[in-house]
């Protein structure tokens, strides 16, 4: 077993070719947040489309910052 180690993972297809899966821990990590379904599934069509938050809608680092994330902690992502 192996830690996680991105938000979003490349999967490498049987036949040939890689899609991307957002890391399964995201939803749950927003739920806890107080995220609303509708969100979270915004959140991770942004983070599957683009490969960051930086302008994502709902969350991103400035309302990172408003729930309590350091500088550091949003950097970290």
């Amino acid at each position: 077993i192996e830690p996680d180690f991105a938000l979003v993972k490349f999967k490498k297809l049987a036949g040939g070719g890689y899609f991307k899966i957002i890391n399964r821990a995201v939803p749950e990590a927003l739920r806890t947040l107080g995220y609303s379904e509708s969100q979270i599934a915004e959140i991770e069509a942004y983070a599957v489309g683009h490969g960051n938050l930086n302008q994502a809608p709902a969350v991103n680092p400035g309302s990172l910052k408003a729930k309590g994330f350091t500088d550091d902690k949003i950097a970290a992502l």
